[in-house]
């Protein structure tokens, strides 16, 4: 059994959307049996399917990475750069 934390957000967002297994797999753009594995936690979305998990979740690449704990060597360019979009953006302190 893989983390708990993504099938756990995936319920509650079918619940507040009143989807069923089938509406959930249109979302998330995956066979109905993918989407069960997702919801029932024994299974994670591959590399190619983050950014339409993330997206239906309302959440970012990074923060599916670290739900998943699925952040390795090569999310650094995607972690760098959601970093420095974040540094970037705040102010510098007013003394």
């Amino acid at each position: 059994m893989v983390d708990q934390r993504l099938s756990k957000a995936l319920q509650k967002k079918q619940k507040a959307e009143g989807w069923g297994l089938r509406e959930m797999s249109r979302e998330l753009d995956v066979a109905p049996g993918t989407a069960e594995g997702y919801l029932k936690g024994w299974r994670l979305p591959d590399r190619g399917r983050v950014d339409a998990v993330a997206a239906v979740l309302g959440i970012t690449k990074l923060e599916m990475y670290v739900m998943t704990g699925d952040i390795d060597a090569s999310d650094l360019e995607a972690i760098t750069d959601a970093m420095g979009g974040y540094l970037g953006s705040l102010q510098p302190a007013v003394a």
